[in-house]
């Protein structure tokens, strides 16, 4: 007769002290942070994984756009990334982010969701012209958001 004892699996977890991690999303992510750096700002008890749009899996240097997923373990958790004023999910501060910036601010297209995070460039918790400034500085190359 052989006797077995069952340890339990500790619990798939994921913390950064850089990045917030709140509810089923990851923000306060820079533009321009790669998977690799991602990685480095983490601290995960299981295997990561992150996915495009499409669903295609990234590699260490793919660059992190708004709304691609992470998932840890076997789909233990799963966590929508969020990158600051990347509106759009393009993996860049580009024109089309300010000119969503702008519509929002002008009630004409609000964001919504995970692309209304991203749009608080300036961490205040309100889209303002402050946020506005902060883009076309960042897309004239006069500032970086970090």
């Amino acid at each position: 007769m052989e006797i077995g004892i069952k340890i339990p699996k500790e619990d798939a977890k994921i913390t950064s002290n850089k990045y917030v991690i709140e509810g089923d999303t990851i923000s306060r992510v820079t533009p321009g942070t790669t998977l690799k750096a991602f990685k480095q700002n983490i601290e995960v008890n299981r295997d990561i994984t992150i996915v495009d749009k499409d669903g295609n899996v990234l590699n260490e240097g793919s660059i992190l756009g708004t709304g691609m997923i992470l998932k840890v373990g076997d789909n233990e958790l799963q966590y929508t990334i969020v990158v600051t004023g990347d509106t759009d999910g393009d993996t860049e501060i580009t024109p089309n982010d300010l000119a969503q910036l702008k519509l929002h601010l002008i009630d004409e297209e609000k964001l919504t969701g995970n692309s209304l995070k991203a749009a608080d460039v300036d961490n205040d918790g309100e889209i303002t012209v402050n946020d506005i400034a902060k883009i076309k500085l960042v897309l004239i190359n006069a500032d970086s958001i970090k």
